[in-house]
């Protein structure tokens, strides 16, 4: 049976992910492209200046999505989902959901019931699961992500459309 955790995550222990992935990543890619590709620096070149373009319009995709919608769900790790919100107060709010990856990519997002849920949740999301499940859904879609509950009978959760 899967944990049914949820807590509200520290900024400071993802501080390096960023940096990696949207800088250090991109990096070694056009490095490794351009090096690889060098005897035909006319293909090595703009394969390399497209896959930057292409990570960094995915950047600013994804964070103008954010700015517009006001919360987004993201991958945190290999098993875990962080949910994520702007709150009243400007700052940001957050539930890393834990989950399981299964076969041919699609995953299990693992979610307490409707009786745990406020006790499982901080203070902010209390009283709110239904509208911040629907944003999950809303954010993931249901090809290759299925909602279920992480107590009892391991139940499919009731998607709103």
């Amino acid at each position: 049976m899967p944990p049914s955790r949820i807590w509200h995550c520290d900024r400071e222990e993802e501080a390096m992910v960023p940096l990696l992935r949207y800088v250090i990543l991109p990096f070694v890619v056009l490095i490794v492209t351009t090096t690889y590709l060098a005897r035909h620096p006319r293909i090595g070149l703009p394969v390399g200046g497209l896959l930057v373009a292409w990570i960094a319009i995915s950047v600013v995709r994804r964070r103008l999505d954010f700015k517009r919608r006001g919360y987004q769900v993201r991958k945190e790790g290999r098993d875990q989902f962080m949910y994520e919100e702007v709150g009243a107060d400007g700052k940001l709010l957050q539930l890393l959901l834990d989950g399981q990856m299964m076969l041919k990519g699609q995953y299990e997002i693992y979610l307490p019931s409707e009786a745990a849920w406020n006790h499982s949740v901080p203070g902010w999301a209390q009283d709110r699961r239904e509208e911040i499940v629907a944003r999950i859904v809303e954010c993931l879609g249901t090809k290759k992500h299925r909602l279920l509950e992480a107590s009892g009978t391991n139940s499919e959760v009731q998607r709103s459309s």
